[in-house]
């Protein structure tokens, strides 16, 4: 059942329906079929027919099944802290889904089918983002996630208003999952929360990316730049597919600009501008890095132990629970947007402190006051608090004697969710600055990058009255960012 990432994000987003394949429904029920042979074979199976860790010795009845599994989902339920947002924790179920369906769990066709008919609700579980370590599973956020299978759990819809799962009964006519002997386990197991996570950060990082090369395109032309340093000439030269990539996105937006209508001291501009296409394109290189790993992990199976169909039916145990890979690679994402976020603070730098050819704060000619100097203070607080977040893959951890490395991956792709936000508040306060700029100038604008931020900034309803009111400005905008709803498409 494996899906792009479009087609996952139009159902964790776009709340778009869900409906289980033949082949889907067939691969789950064989491997469902193979387990109900082993367990009558008498096989050993860890986490259906004994317990885990120093109580996986012990041998249970097939009559405690049922209570077994219940127990595993209702013990491993101890997360704390905010919870995922909506579209995140809609696709710690998806994730699930397509985990189950390739037919290797052994999980029951019932759990498949309660999965489809909550997704298909457009509501999302309440999951709260602090428990899972990156191995072993995402344990604690899966089974919260999982709590709702049982009606046990809390739902939630867009806005984050909360529902009890006698609602979802009354409502949507949909009755409790009663556990077959591997559900539960299949429910905590792997590395659904980690890959929604990795999953919608790359694609929130996308947009962000290409919004900051048009930001650069509509920069250049505010304060007259040098357009030569996103030549084709250069950027092949270079030799890196992503800044010839980054270097047309800037021409593009640049398209329709006549050229510098001032003068401009020195033969280029700072590096903050000129050197764009190599810091961005780093960056748009690292997200390309992490969207290959979740494409990946689309068509993989993170649960364990797994069944397989060789001459006979076979359990085997291994390590497909261990997200190590989304944790590095989210990690790389996070210090590439490190530099993005130096450069567009010291693009910020350059309009505010007088060194493009207006007053210092972007003073209208007979104003006084501090202008909207003080926005470099905020611009300089956003990098500091991207700078300083850790890569959080850089700290694995022993949990025990036999979950003896856990990569920390869940908190690397919690971490980048948090830059993103900051990167957004940053690109927010550059888009005002070079409006200003655009407004200081008086002339038309002619650049495509430029023509399209004035429609971007009226569009955010910024206020109108001689003097934006910052936080308002920033935090609206910054959200329209986030949201896709800001871009410079035509």
């Amino acid at each position: 059942m494996g899906l792009k990432t479009s087609e996952f994000l139009a159902i964790s987003e776009g709340c778009e329906p869900v409906e289980l394949s033949a082949g889907c429904v067939a691969a789950v029920e064989v491997a469902a079929a193979r387990l109900e042979t082993l367990i009558d074979a008498g096989a050993t199976i860890y986490g259906v027919t004994t317990g885990y860790g120093i109580s996986s010795a012990s041998r249970l009845l097939r009559s405690e099944f049922e209570a077994f599994q219940l127990d595993t989902v209702r013990s491993h339920a101890c997360g704390t802290g905010d919870p995922l947002e909506f579209p995140a924790a809609r696709g710690v179920w998806l994730a699930k889904l397509l985990s189950v369906c390739t037919g290797l769990t052994g999980a029951s066709l019932a759990l498949a089918q309660q999965l489809v008919a909550l997704l298909n609700t457009g509501l999302a579980p309440v999951v709260p983002r602090t428990g899972s370590l990156g191995a072993s599973g995402d344990l604690v956020p899966s089974a919260h996630a999982g709590l709702c299978l049982l009606l046990l759990g809390q739902f939630m819809d867009k806005s984050g208003r909360r529902y009890q799962g006698s609602h979802i009964q009354k409502e949507f006519g949909i009755d409790p999952l009663r556990l077959g002997p591997r559900d539960g386990l299949s429910i905590v197991n792997g590395t659904a929360t980690t890959l929604s996570l990795a999953l919608h950060a790359s694609s929130i990082a996308s947009r962000l990316l290409s919004y900051s090369d048009s930001l650069v395109a509509a920069g250049i032309e505010a304060v007259s730049g040098h357009p030569e340093a996103f030549s084709e000439e250069i950027a092949v030269a270079n030799g890196l597919t992503w800044v010839v990539r980054t270097s047309e996105a800037v021409r593009a937006g640049l398209s329709g600009w006549s050229g510098s209508k001032q003068t401009r001291t020195g033969v280029h501009d700072p590096y903050a501008w000129r050197c764009a296409p190599q810091v961005h394109g780093a960056a748009h290189w690292a997200r390309a890095g992490l969207e290959e790993v979740i494409g990946d992990l689309l068509k993989g199976c993170s649960d364990n132990p797994l069944i397989t169909d060789q001459t006979e039916p076979q359990i085997i145990s291994g390590g497909n629970f261990h997200a190590v890979a989304l944790g590095v690679a989210s990690d790389a994402l996070l210090i590439a947007l490190v530099q993005v976020s130096a450069l567009t603070r010291q693009r910020c730098y350059q309009m505010l402190a007088g060194k493009v050819g207006f007053e210092v704060g972007l003073i209208a000619p007979g104003e006084f006051g501090n202008g909207l100097s003080q926005l470099l203070a905020t611009a300089t607080a956003l990098h500091l608090e991207i700078a300083s977040t850790q890569p959080a893959s850089m700290y694995p951890y022993q949990l025990d004697e036999v979950e003896d490395h856990v990569s920390n991956a869940t908190l690397a792709t919690v971490r980048i969710t948090e830059v993103l936000k900051s990167l957004s508040k940053l690109l927010a306060i550059e888009s005002l600055l070079i409006g200003r700029i655009f407004e200081l100038s008086g002339g038309t604008v002619e650049g495509f990058a430029g023509v399209q931020l004035l429609k971007i900034l009226k569009r955010a309803g910024l206020s109108e009255e001689g003097r934006y009111e910052f936080s308002f400005d920033i935090d609206r905008l910054s959200g329209s960012i986030l949201a896709g709803e800001g871009g410079f498409e035509g």
